[in-house]
Formats: structure tokens, C-alpha cells, sequence
């Protein structure tokens, strides 16, 4: 029964003697790290393009044992939610958009679809993963509503100018038509269902709310580059 005992409560990773913790700080730095090696492998396979990844990939790839994922995580929905979280963190600069409502029509138009490609390009596998799980984690679907409600007003601070220029209904409408065209499920199907380069995904984009926002401005040269 002893030698039971002592099976359960040792570490099941084998630690070389210089790294064996012998005070209580020890054992939680190095559970931190153990820890944050786990959710920092989850999120490199979610973003090599493993949308749901198993324990056995994951103990695999952050050099601890499969029984040790769930001393960390209570279960694989727990370790989803904490990599989102860090991947926010991460991201974090990312979905600031500088200079925000600043310069002229044309330098805001290419700002901000430049901005929403180069943070999609970089969040890609992440949101895609997040979003296949958000109906059952309502944890996850408020986080994604909470991305939602700051690209619109991100859209919306942008472009007031513009719409300010409109009637109540049409400036409505118009807000809502560019946050569905600079969200990342418009993104997704340009740049997967459509196949489009990330240059063709920016020619439409811009040629979609030139029309909207400033019709005169829109030539028959933007146009055709949005179709090449």
C-alpha cells in the first residue's frame, strides 16, 4: 500500500536531480511552467491547422505526460478556454488599430482593411477553432461577441464621417453591411471558399465600402482590380 501511495503523489514526468523542486515555490514554478507549456503547445496545433487537437498531441508536443495534462486542466473545454484567453493576450497589440477616425477617406479605407487582414492572417486556425466550439462554451461565444462589438465600433469610429453624412437609416445600414464585410467570416470565404490572395481580398473589400461609403469615388479601374 505504501509503494501505491508514493506512485500516485510523485511526479509522472521524470525531472533530472539539479531540477527536482524542494520547497513549495519550486513545485508551483515549475507546475507554471508545465502549465503554460501546455496551453502554449494546444495553441501551436491549433494554429498549425489542428482544429481539435487530442491530450495525446498535446502531452506530446509540450513534454509532459498525458496524466499530467489533466493535473493542469480539469478537462480539454477548460484548456480551450484558457488558450483563447492567452492567444487574446497575445493578440492583444494586434487588434489595436492606430490613428483610429485619423486621415483621409483613402488612407482609412486601406487602414483598416489592411489592420482586420493582417490580424486574421495571424488569428486564423484560433478563431476557426473557436467558433466550431462557441455554441456549446458560452464562455467562448461571449468572448467572440465581445471581438464582434469592438470591430464594429472600431468600423464605426473609422468611418463616422461618412456616415454622418447619411440619413439615420441608410448610416444604419451601411455600418452594418461594412462590419459584416470586415469580419473574420467574410475574410474566412474570400480567402478559403473563394481562394482569393490576400491582394484580391483587400481590392474588394475596398472597392465594397467605396461603393457604399462614397460611391463618387468609386472608378471603373477599382472595379476591375477587385475582380482580378
Amino acid at each position: 500500500m505504501a509503494s501505491y501511495s508514493r506512485d500516485v503523489v510523485a511526479p509522472v514526468e521524470p525531472l533530472a536531480a539539479e531540477d527536482e523542486p524542494t520547497t513549495p515555490d519550486g513545485r508551483r514554478a515549475r507546475r507554471d511552467r508545465n502549465r503554460d507549456a501546455v496551453v502554449d503547445a494546444f495553441l501551436d496545433l491549433l494554429n498549425e491547422g489542428d482544429l481539435n487537437p487530442g491530450v495525446a498531441a498535446v502531452a506530446e508536443r509540450s513534454g509532459v505526460s498525458h496524466r499530467s495534462v489533466f493535473r493542469y486542466f480539469e478537462d480539454l473545454e477548460e484548456l480551450f478556454r484558457v488558450a483563447i484567453e492567452h492567444q487574446a493576450d497575445r493578440m492583444s497589440e494586434l487588434s489595436y488599430l492606430r490613428g483610429l477616425g485619423r486621415g483621409t477617406f483613402d488612407e482609412r479605407v486601406e487602414a483598416i482593411i489592411a489592420h482586420r487582414i493582417a490580424l486574421y492572417d495571424a488569428t486564423e486556425n484560433v478563431s476557426r477553432a473557436a467558433r466550431l466550439r462557441a455554441p456549446s462554451q458560452p464562455i467562448l461565444q461571449a468572448s467572440i461577441t465581445s471581438t464582434r462589438a469592438l470591430a464594429r465600433e472600431q468600423a464605426r469610429v473609422q468611418f463616422r464621417q461618412e456616415l454622418r453624412a447619411m440619413s439615420s437609416e441608410d448610416s444604419s445600414a451601411a455600418l452594418a453591411a461594412i462590419d459584416a464585410l470586415l469580419s473574420f467570416e467574410a475574410y474566412d470565404l474570400y480567402r478559403n471558399a473563394q481562394s482569393r490572395s490576400r491582394g484580391r481580398t483587400a481590392s474588394t473589400l475596398s472597392f465594397a465600402i467605396r461603393r457604399m461609403l462614397a460611391p463618387q469615388d468609386t472608378t471603373s479601374e477599382t472595379r476591375a482590380e477587385a475582380d482580378r
